[in-house]
């Protein structure tokens, strides 16, 4: 499906505004449509899009100026693709991960008290395809998301649902990029993955909450490593 130019102004301004590329005001209306070659209204509707994601902020008369990181949107699926792939914000992908405790143990909680076979053979068959791709990062992350996608499905409960986009993005950059299957505890990691599908299949909501707690610890272990060794 082609890409709209007002959808490309936004796309690349997001990713500068994420990796600091403006420091505090971005260039004028006139100066963005030079630079993008478009006209003046899609420059604006593009601005408008970055306001509604909480990134910038249209200050009549006086320009265009970035938001402090902590008003953006990182709910919005391209406010955190963008930082997820920028590779200066592990910070922020710490911060992200560790935000998981908030709600992670919940879904696992409810998942425990809702999942149905065949939610959990949804579950359980995604586990066996990261059992079988431990040596293959991509293929193994993207398993891993499907895992928990499907325990997040099981709680039947259409508010959490929203949440399932973005934690998908946020659980493949995490393995795809920084998860080193030669050294992070990768037994460890599918044991706890294998303690967590027990729990909810035996509706143990105590040993589903400790499960998650544990792989979210995983997690930000080797987070950790990314910003010692940044």
């Amino acid at each position: 499906m082609p890409v709209s130019k007002t959808d490309q102004v936004v796309n690349t301004l997001g990713q500068r505004i994420v990796a600091c590329h403006y420091k505090s005001k971005l260039p004028s209306e006139a100066k963005l449509c030079q630079e993008f070659d478009v006209s003046r209204n899609v420059i604006r509707e593009a601005l408008r899009t970055l306001g509604a994601k909480n990134l910038i902020e249209i200050q009549p008369y006086k320009g265009t100026y970035v938001s402090p990181n902590s008003h953006w949107n990182f709910f919005d699926t391209d406010v955190l693709q963008w930082v997820l792939n920028d590779s200066e914000s592990i910070s922020l992908l710490v911060s992200l991960n560790e935000i998981r405790s908030a709600f992670e143990p919940l879904i696992s909680r409810w998942a425990a008290r809702s999942a149905t076979s065949h939610d959990l053979a949804d579950i359980e068959n995604a586990l066996t395809e990261m059992v079988a791709n431990t040596n293959n990062r991509q293929v193994f992350a993207h398993a891993d998301v499907m895992f928990h996608s499907a325990i997040l499905r099981s709680t039947h409960n259409l508010v959490l649902q929203h949440l399932l986009q973005p934690l998908n993005l946020l659980l493949y950059t995490l393995l795809s990029k920084f998860w080193n299957p030669a050294s992070d505890q990768t037994n460890e990691l599918i044991n706890e993955h294998y303690n967590l599908l027990y729990a909810i299949r035996h509706q143990d909501e105590a040993a589903a909450d400790k499960a998650i707690t544990i792989l979210i610890a995983m997690s930000n272990k080797f987070l950790q490593r990314q910003v010692t060794n940044s």
